[in-house]
């Protein structure tokens, strides 16, 4: 949903990807500006190869924040890849047959980290890095430096890192 620096954060990874790991990248966004809390989504398609078609077909990971996003996007994680999903309560999987789920405590890991629930995102962006193992955690972190307001900074970095640490 809108308002949880999903776009941004999808923004972030991209820049992460192309500016300090070297690779090529692609982020394309959907929104609607003028409702707030309206439905978000970001993706973002990381290659080492030359990228010719910037629509994620079949995704490799998934951050689903809320219920509506794991519905709509969850049978677009291929067999083997990995739905990182919000909070129990939050996301609710029943039934689920396809891809491995991962539940976990974005919002506490947040607060944790000394950041504001909102940094959740930051979180999933560092359990997702830690799956796919293209763009170094180092890279995300000073592209969050570089993104980020400053006042808040340090504590995203810090978020960031606590979603890799999830996952280890």
């Amino acid at each position: 949903m809108g308002g949880q620096g999903l776009i941004l954060a999808g923004m972030i990874l991209g820049e992460a990807a192309t500016i300090y790991a070297g690779l090529n990248a692609v982020q394309t966004q959907s929104y609607a500006p003028l409702v707030r809390g309206a439905p978000s989504m970001s993706e973002v398609i990381i290659s080492d190869a030359e990228i010719d078609f910037p629509v994620v077909e079949e995704a490799d990971v998934l951050l689903a924040l809320v219920q509506d996003s794991f519905d709509e996007h969850a049978s677009k994680v291929r067999p083997g890849g990995l739905i990182v999903a919000a909070d129990r309560g939050v996301v609710i999987p029943e039934n689920w047959d396809g891809a491995a789920v991962r539940q976990l405590p974005l919002a506490q890991a947040a607060l944790d980290a000394g950041a504001a629930p909102i940094a959740a995102t930051m979180v999933g962006c560092g359990a997702i890095l830690r799956r796919i193992e293209v763009v170094p955690l180092e890279a995300m972190a000073q592209a969050v430096r570089l993104r980020v307001p400053r006042e808040v900074r340090d504590a995203n970095v810090r978020a960031l890192e606590a979603g890799y640490a999830l996952l280890g």
